[in-house]
C-alpha cells in the first residue's frame, strides 16, 4: 500500500500485536511498514476500541505469546496512549459513520472499518490482511 506523505494512519491492531511479538512471523514486516510510514511523515493514529481489541488478543494465550500478564498489557496500552493520537469516540462520530454508511454502502468487517476511518476523521488505515 502507498500512502502519500503527511497523511495520517489509523494503526491497525494487528500491526499493535504483530510489532509486540517478536516471535510472530509478521513482526518485523509490521515494524518496517511503520518505520516506512514514519519516514513519509505519516501522523500515527489509535482508538479506544483498538485498545480493548489489543487487550483481547494479547490476552488470550496462545503458542506465539504464551500467557502475559494482563499488567504488561495494561502496561502497553498507557505507553501507546501517550505515543500515539487517540481517536475519541461519541455520539457525532456516530452520526458521521452513519452518513459515512449511507453514501458508501458495504457490509461485513468494512462497516466497523468505516467507523474507525470516521473516528478519526482520516483517509488512510494500514491493514495486515
Amino acid at each position: 500500500m502507498t500512502t502519500p506523505a503527511g497523511k495520517s494512519v489509523i494503526i491497525d491492531t494487528n500491526i499493535l500485536v504483530y510489532t509486540k511479538l517478536r516471535l510472530s512471523p509478521f513482526h518485523q514486516l509490521a515494524v518496517n511498514r511503520l518505520k516506512d510510514l514514519e519516514s513519509q511523515n505519516c501522523e500515527f493514529w489509535l482508538s479506544r476500541q483498538i485498545f480493548r481489541e489489543y487487550a483481547s488478543v494479547m490476552s488470550r494465550p496462545n503458542i506465539v505469546t504464551g500467557t502475559i500478564p494482563i499488567t504488561s498489557i495494561t502496561k502497553d496500552i498507557r505507553d501507546l496512549s501517550g505515543a500515539y493520537r487517540i481517536a475519541e469516540d461519541g455520539p457525532l462520530v456516530t452520526d458521521k459513520w452513519l452518513v459515512l454508511l449511507d453514501q458508501f454502502p458495504t457490509a461485513g468487517k468494512q462497516v466497523h472499518d468505516a467507523n474507525r476511518r470516521d473516528n478519526a476523521g482520516q483517509r488512510h488505515r494500514f491493514v495486515a490482511n
